[in-house]
Order: structure tokens, then C-alpha cells, then sequence
């Protein structure tokens, strides 16, 4: 009895440990489990205060960024304004100075105008001018030209006159020489026709000539005898037709330096020089090339 009582005893008192272990056991679970609600509870509570905390801080960034965005907005549209503002000061001040080079400019144009008008009319007046004095000038030149037209005409017309006269009165003294009974013979023809005629430009003096002719009739008389006064005046004037030309003898008689002495020893040596025609027969050809050389005279002084 005594052992199951032991027994008895060792179960109640094992059951009453197992009763209060488990009693234990619901307590700490009921404690833990109150814990974990009370935690969980907590929890929510801080989650709750950080979301509104959050909600709190992003309606204030919200409204910070709207009133960033007012002022920024509210400042672009004042800039702006006084962006318009300027420009259109801006705008007036070219526009006022644009009118004024725009003034300035017509201004300009104008005195131009006026400038270039008065250039004009003084050009204009100048070329007139310059008409009006070329025109007298070629008047005057006209004038100038018929005058010396007329005086040349006139001073050709007494060449012209004085050159007849002078060759009528050769052919004159020449004729009358030829009727003459003292007319020269062939060999003092012969010895004038030697002489050669002074040129224009250097006039022989009449005591030089006067030794040449003595000169050469002393060579004269010292040909032989043998030959025939037909022949001497022959050989005389085969060697000496050259140096007295009829061309020679009108270049000579157109230089009215010459005296007449002169002129009738060059006639006598052209009409000597000449045996195939009578000495009267040179004579037209004198006057011919005179008159030659006269024209020729004159075209070159008209031409200069």
C-alpha cells in the first residue's frame, strides 16, 4: 500500500508537475504572445506616426515646391515684363535713332542732289564755255588760215608775177643778144659753161668768179690747135652737159638772190650745153621747171 501510495504520490505529484509546467508554459505563451501583440501594436503605432510624419513632411515639400514654383513663376513673368520693358526701350531708342540717320541721311541726299545739281550746271556751263572758246578759237584759226591763204595767194601771185617778169626780160635780153652781132663764140660759151653755177646756199662773189673764167680761158688757149672749134665745143659739152642742167639752171633761176650778170652766164651755158636744139628753144623749159620748183616751194611751206 505504502508503494502504491508511493506511487500514487510519485503520479499526483508528477501530474501536479506537468499541470504547473503547463500552466507555466500558457503563461510565458500568453506573455510572449501578449508581447508580440504589444509589439506588433507598436509597430504599427511607429508606422502610423512615420506615415503621417511622412504625409506631414511631403505636404510641406508639396507646398514648398508650389510655393518655389509661385515665386518662380510669379519671377519669370516679372522678368519678362522687364525684359519687355527694355526691349521696348530698346526698340525706341533704334527706332528714334533710325529716324534720325534716316533724317540725317535724306539730309545728306538732298545736299547731294544740290551739290551734284551745282556740279552739273558748272559742268554744264564749263563745256559751254569750252564750245564757245574752241568755236572763237577755230574762228579765229579760220580767219587766221584765210589770211594766210590770202597772203600766201598774194605773195604767190607776185612770185608768180616777178618770175615772168624776170624770165621776159631774160628772153628778151636773150633775143636781143642773139640779134646782136656781138654775140659770144662758142668758146667763150665753152668757158661758162665750164664755170659751175654758185649754188643757193653759198653765192660765189663776182672777183672769184671773174678768176675762174680767166683760169679756165687760159686753159683753153693751151688746147691743141688741131682740134676744131665743132670738136672743143663738143668735148666741152659732152664733159660739162652734167654739171649744167637744165634742172641745175632752173634751181639756179629760181634763187632770186642772183644778179642778172649771173643769170645770162647760166642761160648762155644751157643753151651751149644743149647742141641737138637752138639756145632759143631751152628757154620754155627754164620757165617750165622755175615754175617746177616755185610750186614745189610753196606746197612745202603750205604743208608746214
Amino acid at each position: 500500500k505504502e508503494c502504491r501510495r508511493d506511487e500514487e504520490r510519485k503520479l499526483h505529484e508528477e501530474a501536479r508537475k506537468k499541470e504547473e509546467e503547463q500552466k507555466r508554459i500558457a503563461i510565458e505563451r500568453r506573455k510572449r504572445k501578449s508581447k508580440i501583440e504589444k509589439y506588433r501594436k507598436q509597430r504599427e503605432e511607429e508606422e502610423r506616426i512615420k506615415r503621417q510624419h511622412e504625409d506631414k513632411l511631403r505636404k510641406i515639400k508639396e507646398d514648398e515646391r508650389k510655393r518655389q514654383l509661385a515665386i518662380y513663376l510669379q519671377s519669370k513673368r516679372e522678368r519678362k515684363k522687364i525684359e519687355a520693358e527694355k526691349k521696348k526701350q530698346v526698340d525706341d531708342v533704334l527706332k528714334k535713332k533710325k529716324e534720325d540717320e534716316e533724317k540725317r541721311r535724306r539730309e545728306k541726299e538732298a545736299k547731294q542732289r544740290i551739290r551734284e545739281g551745282k556740279r552739273r550746271e558748272e559742268a554744264k556751263e564749263a563745256v559751254l564755255a569750252r564750245r564757245v572758246k574752241k568755236e572763237n578759237e577755230r574762228k579765229q584759226a579760220e580767219k587766221e588760215r584765210k589770211r594766210r591763204e590770202e597772203e600766201e595767194a598774194i605773195l604767190e601771185a607776185a612770185k608768180q608775177k616777178r618770175l615772168r617778169e624776170r624770165l621776159e626780160r631774160r628772153e628778151r635780153r636773150q633775143r636781143q643778144k642773139l640779134k646782136s652781132p656781138a654775140s659770144p663764140s662758142k668758146e667763150a660759151v665753152d668757158v661758162e659753161i665750164a664755170e659751175p653755177p654758185p649754188e643757193p646756199s653759198q653765192p660765189v662773189s663776182s672777183q672769184n668768179k671773174r678768176e675762174e673764167i680767166v683760169k679756165k680761158e687760159n686753159v683753153q688757149k693751151e688746147r691743141p690747135e688741131h682740134l676744131s672749134e665743132d670738136k672743143r665745143a663738143t668735148n666741152s659739152g659732152r664733159h660739162l652737159s652734167p654739171v649744167i642742167s637744165p634742172k641745175i639752171a632752173g634751181e639756179v633761176l629760181s634763187d632770186f638772190a642772183m644778179t642778172d650778170d649771173d643769170e645770162e652766164k647760166v642761160l648762155q651755158a644751157v643753151s651751149s650745153a644743149d647742141e641737138s636744139s637752138p639756145a632759143t628753144e631751152g628757154m620754155p623749159k627754164l620757165r617750165a621747171n622755175g615754175r617746177q620748183l616755185e610750186d614745189q616751194d610753196n606746197g612745202s611751206l603750205r604743208s608746214q
